[in-house]
């Protein structure tokens, strides 16, 4: 019974705040156009202000906001029923759960708020404070705060305190910890799940585990979300699927300019123009060796076994220093130059585009 009676005040008060007058009358001052489900909706002050447009606006307007004006007291015992409909079907619901004579209260979970068009962000936080701020409820909202404040800002205008502002709508702000090793733990998890799901197509055992180690490498440095990892992970299978037997597939180099293309999509168009230097591929695989330190760069090469396509594609001296002998794969898959591996492989991935 307490559901039903909390459903039929949800509707009354969703009726009674509906801004239709105030849409009607900032549309028809400006001679603009209506929804019909406006029309179908409003009352018929708001009907006539409708017919009212290019004659007698005014007037109209007038009448829609004195009829809006009238039914306020009205307005405002629904949302007093609607909250106290809500405060006690939380307790019933509380009484149910309880355990160890402990009430819990009834919570919403909403998250990525962030993500949502900016003015629905701020309706969404400013109507649960006015209708649902009641006892026995709340409310956990999981954002990214700056985007939020950013949101406030294009609402409000640059002058605004953003931050003081969203102070009003919630009580207590918990900060996500950041545990490293912890982080590093669930990308591997992931990625290694990742790879079971999108089923990547190799040759070879071992260009999986290139795949990941080339990936996670990247992760750390540039510490990608669990979404840009999907979002890399998603073209990297794309690419397999589309390239075939009888295309090179060297895993690091594939994995490294879809996240170039992502991260720093400069080098990307250079690499597609042939014109990726050895020094700049290194400034974003590497970014904590000196590329001038020839020495540090060879160590680099022999530790980490990601580098060694790259290294062969992009550097004379290295190919000879470090003894990076591929001419034999190279010409069974028909390639010559070796920085046609690096184009190549752009050009397959440009096959396909994958948005956000």
């Amino acid at each position: 019974s307490s559901v039903r009676r909390y459903f039929s005040k949800s509707k009354k008060v969703a009726k009674a705040l509906a801004p239709l007058a105030w849409n009607v009358a900032a549309r028809a001052g400006t001679a603009g156009l209506l929804n019909l489900e406006d029309v179908e909706k409003g009352g018929e002050a708001l009907k006539e202000a409708v017919r009212a447009i290019g004659h007698e606006s005014a007037k109209a307007v007038e009448r829609a906001i004195s009829e809006n004006l009238r039914t306020a007291g009205a307005k405002h015992g629904e949302l007093v029923a609607f909250r106290e409909a809500l405060s006690h079907l939380a307790g019933v619901l509380a009484e149910q759960q309880a355990k160890d004579g402990k009430k819990v209260p009834l919570v919403f979970i909403i998250d990525e708020l962030d993500r949502c068009r900016p003015p629905f962000a701020l309706s969404v936080i400013e109507r649960i404070k006015h209708l649902f701020s009641v006892e026995g409820v709340c409310f956990v909202l999981v954002t990214h705060l700056p985007q939020l404040e950013m949101a406030v800002q294009g609402a409000y205008g640059p002058n605004i305190d953003a931050a003081t502002y969203l102070q009003k709508f919630y009580h207590l702000r918990v900060p996500l910890p950041v545990n490293l090793d912890h982080r590093k733990h669930t990308r591997i998890a992931y990625l290694n799940y990742l790879l079971d799901s999108v089923k990547i197509r190799v040759s070879e055992k071992s260009q999986r585990q290139r795949i990941l180690d080339s990936l996670e490498k990247l992760a750390a440095t540039y510490d990608f979300t669990l979404r840009d990892l999907e979002r890399i992970m998603s073209h990297v299978a794309l690419v397999a699927a589309s390239t075939g037997p009888q295309h090179l597939f060297a895993a690091p180099v594939i994995v490294g300019l879809c996240a170039m293309r992502s991260k720093k999509p400069h080098f990307y168009q250079l690499a597609k123009l042939g014109l990726l230097s050895w020094e700049q591929a290194l400034t974003f695989l590497k970014p904590n060796v000196d590329a001038t330190d020839f020495e540090a760069v060879l160590k680099a090469i022999q530790d980490d076994r990601t580098l060694d396509w790259w290294a062969y594609a992009l550097s004379a001296e290295l190919r000879a220093r470090a003894a990076l002998d591929m001419q034999g794969v190279m010409s069974k898959y028909g390639l010559i130059d070796p920085y046609s591996i690096i184009t190549v492989t752009c050009r397959h991935i440009d096959d396909f585009e994958l948005t956000q």
